[in-house]
Order: structure tokens, then sequence, then C-alpha cells
């Protein structure tokens, strides 16, 4: 089970999301941006079989970010794996999440790329999946704004079940 250290949450709009590492080697967090809102917590690297926890805190009407994790396969080839989300607030609001693997060279996060993955996340819903070169990725957001996703080896995890239990046996 993943060690995550006691984190005060404020008292206003904040939501927060698992991310399960599968691939055999662990992630590192290499970038964020935040739309709106601000990070309370975010770990700097998700070991293999575990959960990473952040939360992010929202501002008064939404909570939108991108972030991107760093792994390697075990012939040190590098990829970076990118979520963004768009959590507006209010029982009737359209969540979506966003997902991509790419290779280590596409990491920057220049106003170019941002705008490019904030466009792709407005036409995304409520799960979003991606394979590159041999990874699967998965992320899905519920109604109450939280977000779980797994990165794993093989396309097959873009197509799996995600439970919220730290059982890596329950990721499907």
């Amino acid at each position: 089970m993943a060690h995550v250290d006691e984190v005060h949450i404020p008292e206003t709009p904040v939501f927060t999301f698992g991310i399960l590492d599968t691939t055999g080697h662990t992630v590192t967090l290499v970038g964020k941006h935040i739309w709106t809102g601000q990070f309370v917590y975010n770990p700097k690297n998700i070991g293999v079989k575990q959960w990473g926890v952040i939360a992010h805190q929202g501002d008064f009407t939404s909570s939108s970010a991108c972030i991107v994790f760093n792994g390697h396969d075990k012939n040190g080839k590098g990829y970076d794996w990118r979520v963004a989300w768009s959590n507006p607030k209010g029982k009737d609001s359209v969540k979506k999440v966003y997902t991509r693997i790419c290779d280590t060279i596409a990491r920057t996060l220049n106003r170019n790329e941002l705008n490019a993955i904030q466009n792709q996340l407005h036409s995304c819903g409520s799960i979003d999946t991606a394979t590159w070169n041999g990874y699967g990725t998965k992320v899905e957001i519920d109604d109450h704004g939280i977000i779980k996703g797994v990165l794993g080896l093989g396309p097959s995890y873009s197509r799996m079940r995600i439970s919220s239990t730290t059982d890596d046996q329950q990721v499907m």
C-alpha cells in the first residue's frame, strides 16, 4: 500500500484522484499546469503497483489542470503520461478527463501544447483511454469529481475496469 503523508484539505471545493502504476517501473511527476484552482498535494513519484493520491482545490467555479508523469520501460525507453481534467461545480455540470501516452520528446507543455490539450479535453467525456508503444491507460471521473486512472503495459489496460481498492488484483 502506498504511504501518503497527512494532508490538510481546505474547506473549499476539492477533488482527489488516484493513479495506479502497473508499468513495472516507478513514474515521476515532471510537469503540471493549472487552468483553475491549485494543487494541495501531489506525489513526486508513484511506485510500482502503488496508488498515487493527488488533491486539487478548485476555485469557486471549477477545478481544471493537467499533470505529466514520466516513466521508462525495461530498455530505458522513456514515455510521458498526461492526464487533464475539467471539473466544473454544479450537480448538472459535465465533468471531463483526457489522457495520452507519448514519447518524452513531446513532453513540453508550452502554450501551444497546453491549448491543444485543453481543446482535446473539451471534446472528451467522463472516461478516456489511450495506447502507445505497448502501454495502455484509462482515466475516468465520476459525478462527484473523483478521478481514477491507471497506466500499464499492454493495450488491454485501456479497456479495464478501475476499482477504488489498492489491491492490484481488482484492476481488470
